[in-house]
C-alpha cells in the first residue's frame, strides 16, 4: 500500500529522470556520485529570506575548516517566495560561471560584481531612487485606472443587457400586482425595478415544491407508517437505495439553486430600480432626500440600541466594569461591510450609466428607437464583447509585470555580472530590462554542477476540481515547477523527457459526468497540458513571491478579494495550462475571470486558466517537495517573520 502511494506521489518515471539529472550534476560538480542526497529548503520572507540565504550559502561555500567547500554537495534547493529570489540568483550564477569553484569565488569576494549588485539593489522595487519611484507610481496608477475601466465596462455591460431585456419581459407580468412598502425611497426603486421582482415567485414556488418532493423521499427512506404511502410513489421512479440517495442529493442541490436565483432576481430588482432613479435628475434629488431622512432615523435607532443594549447585557452578565466596555466588530465583519459597499457602488454605477444612455434613446419604449440608436447600441455591445475576449488584459493590468521585472533586474541580472564596470553599466537608468531572464526550459544550473532548483507556487482553488466541493480549509494546492517537471498537489505531474511532455498520476474525473465517490474516472489532470504557456524564470519567481493578491490560498476571503481587486493589489498570474482551440479566443473569458478574482471564487484546476500566487499561501517552508522525494538530509532555512517564536510555518508544514 505504501509503495503504491509513493508511486502516485513520486512516480518511477520522475524518479528515473531525477536520478539521471543528479548524476549529471554530481559529475559536473566533481563530487562522489554515491553521496547521500542533501536538500536545502529556503522559506518565504521577502528580501529578508533572500539576504539570510545568501549569508548561509556564503558560509557553506567557505566551509568549516575540516570538510572545505560544502556547496558542491548540495543536490536540491527548494524555494518559496523570497527564497526564490536567492535561489534563482544562485542558479543563474552557476550558468554564468560554469563551475562550482568560480561560483564560490564570486560568493566569497565581498566586492565581486554580483555581490555589489545585490548590495546596491537591496531596495529592489526602487533601487534608482526618485526615478524608479516615479516610474513605479506611474505604472501602478496606470494599472489602477485601467482596472477601474475594466470593472466599469463589466458593470455597464451587465446593466445594459439587463435594462434592454427588461421591457421585453414586461408583458409576462402585466397582470401581477406588488404591494408597496410605505417607505418613499424604497417605493421609488420598486416602481422602476422592472419585471424582476415579479419573477421571484418562480424560485419561491420551485423551492417549496422541491421541499415537498424531498419530504416524500425522506419518508420513504426512514420507514414507518407514513412510508407505506410515500414508498410506492418513490419506488416508481427509483430502482434502488443508491438512486434514492442520488435523487435526494439532487433535490437539495436544486433547492440551493432556486435560492441563488431568488437572490439574483432581488439584486437585479434593486440595481435596476436604483440605477434608473439615479439616472433621472428630477427623481435623484427626491430619492436622496428621502433616503437621507430614513438613514438618519435608522442610525439614531441603532445608536440607542447599542447604548442601552450594552448596559442591559452587562447587567445580565454581572459585569461590574464600565458598562460592557467598547464594542469592537471583528475585522471580517468590517471587511465584509466595506466589500459589500464597494460592490454595490460599482454595480449601481454601471446600471445608472446604462439607464442614462438608454433613456437618451427613449427607453423603456422601443418604439422611439430609430436606426441610428440601434446602430449605436450595436457598436457599444460589439466593443464590450471585444474587450471581454481580450483575456491578456487580466495579467497586463495587474502588478505582476512590474514586480517580476524588478525582481529579475535585481537578482537575475546580478548573476550575469563579473566586474564592477559591467555592474555599473547595467544598473544605471530606471528601465525594466531583464538581461538575466531566460525561459524556464533553459534554466538548468545542474548542467554546471548547481543544485536542482524547485520553485513552489500556489494554485488558488476554492472549489475542489475532483469533487466540486467547497474547500473550507486550504483553498489551494501546491504547484512545483522546474525545467523537467510540473507537480500539482500530491499526485499529479507533467514530466519533460527526451520525447517531450507526458502526464503522470492517477485518473481524474471527467467534467461532463456527475461527480460521485464511486464514479469511474476518465483522463488525467495534466491531459492536454503539453502545450501550456511557457513562462520565463523571472515570471515564475515573481509568481512564487506574489504575497499580496486576490487569491491568498487558505487566507482567501471574498471581502478581501473585493478590496484587493478594486484597489488593483494583484500580484498573482492567470496561467494558461493548455492550448485552446481557435474559436475559444473569441469567447468573453475576461469578465469571467475578473468576477472570480473579485469574489475570491477560484475553480482551480477545473479551468484552462489557473490563478497562481505565492507558494507560501500553501506551505511557506519550501520542504514539501523535498519530503515528497524522501531526501535523506533536509536543511530548512526559516526566515519568516516570527518575532514571538510561534513556528507557524513548521506547524503548517506538518499539517500539509
Amino acid at each position: 500500500m505504501a509503495s503504491s502511494s509513493h508511486e502516485f506521489h513520486h512516480p518511477s518515471a520522475v524518479r528515473l529522470t531525477e536520478q539521471q539529472l543528479l548524476q549529471r550534476r554530481r559529475i559536473a560538480a566533481e563530487v562522489d556520485p554515491n553521496q547521500t542526497e542533501l536538500g536545502i529548503a529556503v522559506s518565504g520572507g521577502g528580501i529578508r529570506s533572500a539576504t539570510f540565504a545568501l549569508g548561509f550559502f556564503q558560509g557553506i561555500a567557505r566551509g568549516d575548516g575540516r570538510s572545505g567547500n560544502l556547496l558542491p554537495r548540495v543536490d536540491w534547493i527548494s524555494t518559496v517566495s523570497g527564497g526564490g529570489y536567492f535561489g534563482s540568483f544562485l542558479g543563474r550564477l552557476f550558468q554564468s560561471c560554469g563551475s562550482v569553484d568560480k561560483v564560490s569565488e564570486q560568493l566569497l569576494q565581498p566586492h565581486s560584481g554580483p555581490i555589489e549588485h545585490l548590495r546596491r539593489h537591496g531596495r529592489y522595487l526602487a533601487p534608482g531612487g526618485n526615478d524608479d519611484g516615479w516610474l513605479a507610481f506611474a505604472y501602478m496608477l496606470r494599472s489602477l485606472l485601467m482596472m477601474q475601466f475594466l470593472f466599469a465596462t463589466l458593470a455597464y455591460a451587465v446593466g445594459l443587457l439587463t435594462l434592454l431585456l427588461s421591457p421585453l419581459l414586461e408583458p409576462l407580468v402585466r397582470y401581477s400586482v406588488t404591494a408597496h412598502t410605505g417607505i418613499s425611497w424604497l417605493d421609488m426603486i420598486q416602481t422602476f425595478s422592472g419585471p424582476w421582482l415579479h419573477f421571484t415567485v418562480i424560485p419561491i414556488a420551485a423551492f417549496l415544491l422541491l421541499g415537498v418532493i424531498y419530504y416524500f423521499y425522506a419518508v420513504a427512506a426512514t420507514g414507518g407508517e407514513e412510508a407505506r404511502i410515500a414508498k410506492p410513489w418513490v419506488r416508481a421512479i427509483t430502482a434502488n437505495d443508491e438512486q434514492l440517495r442520488r435523487h435526494r442529493y439532487c433535490l437539495t442541490l436544486w433547492q440551493g439553486r432556486a435560492l441563488s436565483l431568488l437572490v439574483l432576481l432581488l439584486v437585479l430588482t434593486l440595481l435596476q430600480g436604483l440605477g434608473t432613479v439615479l439616472a433621472n435628475p428630477g427623481m435623484r434629488a427626491t430619492f436622496l432626500d428621502a433616503f437621507a431622512v430614513w438613514l438618519a432615523g435608522v442610525l439614531a435607532g441603532a445608536e440607542a440600541v447599542l447604548l442601552f443594549g450594552r448596559k442591559i447585557m452587562a447587567t445580565l452578565l454581572g459585569d461590574k466594569g464600565d458598562g460592557g466596555g467598547k464594542m469592537r466588530l471583528p475585522l471580517s465583519v468590517l471587511g465584509a461591510m466595506a466589500a459589500a459597499l464597494v460592490l454595490l457602488t460599482l454595480a449601481v454605477f454601471g446600471f445608472a450609466l446604462a439607464a442614462h444612455v438608454l433613456q437618451s434613446y427613449g427607453w423603456p419604449h422601443y418604439e422611439g428607437f430609430d436606426a441610428s440608436d440601434w446602430g449605436k447600441l450595436g457598436i457599444q455591445l460589439l466593443l464590450l464583447f471585444l474587450i471581454a475576449c481580450w483575456i491578456n488584459l487580466i495579467n497586463s493590468t495587474s502588478l505582476h509585470p512590474f514586480y517580476y521585472a524588478r525582481l529579475a533586474r535585481t537578482f537575475l541580472s546580478a548573476a550575469m555580472l563579473r566586474t564592477r564596470d559591467v555592474m555599473r553599466g547595467a544598473s544605471c537608468g530606471a528601465g525594466g530590462s531583464t538581461p538575466g531572464d531566460v525561459p524556464l526550459s533553459q534554466y538548468q544550473p545542474d548542467k554546471d554542477g548547481g543544485p536542482l532548483h524547485l520553485i513552489n507556487c500556489t494554485i488558488n482553488e476554492t472549489v475542489e476540481a475532483d469533487s466540486g466541493l467547497w474547500r473550507a480549509d486550504r483553498k489551494g494546492v501546491n504547484l512545483s515547477v522546474s525545467h523537467w517537471l510540473y507537480s500539482v498537489g500530491a499526485r499529479h505531474h507533467l514530466l519533460r523527457d527526451q520525447t517531450g511532455w507526458s502526464a503522470l498520476g492517477p485518473s481524474f474525473p471527467s467534467k461532463r459526468q456527475p461527480k460521485a465517490i464511486n464514479e469511474t474516472p476518465s483522463g488525467r489532470l495534466f491531459a492536454g497540458c503539453e502545450q501550456h504557456e511557457e513562462l520565463s524564470l523571472g515570471r515564475w519567481v515573481g509568481i512564487s513571491g506574489a504575497a499580496f493578491s486576490t487569491g491568498l490560498g487558505s487566507l482567501t476571503h471574498w471581502w478581501s478579494s473585493v478590496i484587493c481587486a478594486v484597489a488593483n493589489v494583484r500580484l498573482g498570474y492567470w496561467w494558461r495550462t493548455r492550448k485552446l482551440p481557435f474559436w475559444s479566443y473569441y469567447c468573453p473569458r475576461l469578465y469571467r475571470y475578473m468576477v472570480q478574482e473579485l469574489l475570491g471564487f477560484f475553480r482551480g484546476t477545473n479551468a484552462p486558466y489557473w490563478y497562481l500566487s505565492d507558494g507560501g499561501h500553501f506551505e511557506n517552508m519550501g520542504a514539501y517537495e523535498l519530503i515528497r522525494r524522501r531526501v535523506p538530509v533536509i536543511v530548512i532555512l526559516d526566515a519568516e517573520c516570527d518575532v514571538n517564536y510561534q513556528y507557524q510555518g513548521f506547524g503548517n508544514l506538518v499539517h500539509k
